[in-house]
């Protein structure tokens, strides 16, 4: 039981950390559009199925926050890779480190 609201709550969280990438002024600038739209539908289902899902088990709030994670990181690796392609007069320079869910809290 304890295990299911340990993973209940970093889902929670995951999903919380990603959404509030959205609004972090120095990511938003980098992001492209197809990338902000990215996030927001990846933000939006993940929620939807949380709040649809109260009961789910320990495993599925487990495997719901990696699914998450395979479409958001790819995102951020590129934002912050060197040399990528900025959205808009924005500097080529790798401003951190990869965001993963242990980092987001």
């Amino acid at each position: 039981m304890r295990k299911k609201f340990e993973n209940k709550n970093a889902y929670e969280n995951y999903v919380y950390s990603v959404r509030s990438t959205l609004t972090e002024e120095k990511l938003k600038e980098k992001m492209s559009d197809d990338d902000k739209n990215s996030i927001e539908n990846l933000v939006k289902t993940h929620q939807e199925w949380l709040d649809s899902h109260p009961d789910a088990s320990g495993e599925e709030y487990e495997s719901k926050r990696k699914e998450m994670e395979q479409v958001f990181q790819p995102i951020m690796t590129k934002i912050y890779q060197p040399n990528s392609e900025p959205n808009q007069n924005v500097n080529n320079e790798q401003d951190g480190p990869n965001i993963h869910a242990e980092d987001l809290d």
